[in-house]
């Protein structure tokens, strides 16, 4: 067996793994003795999940619940638990998961009746089955063409325009059950790994409760943030919401990952500006690029002529 050498930053040291061994096996076989679970992996200083292999030498840092980057991958794991546990409950209902407030995330579920604590309680119950169950994060690696199929089949139709915009050749989408979602990032490997969470009504819809990254044994506490709340809610309203995330059934546009700030920015502007529609956008819009398109309008003096070359002139059009 061919070994190779890794340099571990939890442990400050080198250690000789085997070739193509994946993070999980190694974790052990460096003596790192951490108290928390283990979600994640910085290899080179890119986030991995744990399922990711080692072929060659590589500086490694292991993530749990008290680094940020570790904890966001959590959280999309029990993203998705609660995602499965609501095709499973109430097929065609829609999921959007979104701001984060009160020391968790807001979800807002629409639901036939409307979101009561008895319907809160029972996605409580079928996200514990589900955890117990101790079921993978199968992670999938297909040609896009493939990928778009399968969500086509599945009916996500946001899901199939956000592949087809993207325009990579290959694509990873994830597998829980019989359930297939796409991350931009990585999730745990198994379900039994969610140790702690909560889920209770919160406004209208749902608050999905996670760990605290100070005291990772126990839930961030809820905080009173009422006034934020109703901020975010009147800037991201959900007919027209571009910055929340969107699971379940839909025929809406594809969602961008704007805050909530910069789209109040734009509208404002618009409203100034006397402009009777919003930019055309697609999910790759990000939001340097809004504040590209942001720019032109907010400068005070236009530019001196000698600042661009001859017989050219700034972009200042803003679309």
């Amino acid at each position: 067996m061919k070994l190779i050498k890794i340099f571990c930053k939890n442990t400050g040291q080198y250690h000789e793994v085997p070739k193509g061994a994946t993070l999980e096996e190694i974790y052990p076989l460096i003596g790192l003795q951490e108290t928390c679970c283990i979600t994640s992996c910085k290899v080179n200083n890119r986030v991995e999940g744990l399922h990711y292999t080692i072929n060659d030498s590589r500086d490694l840092e292991f993530l749990n619940l008290t680094s940020l980057s570790g904890l966001r991958t959590y959280t999309r794991s029990l993203f998705f638990v609660l995602y499965k546990a609501t095709r499973d409950l109430f097929p065609g209902s829609n999921l959007r998961i979104g701001t984060p407030v009160a020391g968790g995330y807001y979800c807002h579920l629409e639901v036939e009746g409307g979101v009561t604590p008895e319907i809160a309680a029972q996605l409580r119950q079928r996200m514990v089955e589900i955890v117990d169950a101790n079921i993978p994060f199968r992670r999938v690696t297909a040609h896009t063409t493939e990928a778009i199929e399968v969500f086509r089949q599945q009916g996500l139709t946001r899901k199939v325009q956000l592949l087809e915009s993207i325009g990579d050749l290959y694509t990873h989408y994830y597998i829980l059950d019989d359930t297939v979602d796409y991350f931009y990032s990585a999730l745990l490997l198994r379900t039994g790994q969610l140790s702690l969470f909560d889920l209770v009504t919160y406004g209208e819809g749902l608050l999905i409760r996670v760990p605290d990254p100070k005291q990772p044994q126990q839930l961030r506490p809820m905080t009173e943030q009422q006034q934020m709340f109703d901020v975010f809610q009147r800037a991201t309203p959900p007919t027209r919401n571009p910055w929340m995330h969107h699971r379940g059934r839909t025929q809406q546009k594809p969602f961008v990952l704007v805050p909530p700030t910069i789209w109040s920015m734009w509208q404002k502007l618009c409203k100034k500006n006397k402009l009777q529609k919003l930019p055309t956008t697609s999910p790759q819009t990000t939001t340097s690029k809004w504040f590209s398109l942001l720019a032109p309008p907010l400068r005070e003096k236009p530019p001196s002529a000698n600042a661009f070359p001859c017989n050219s002139a700034p972009a200042a059009n803003v679309p």
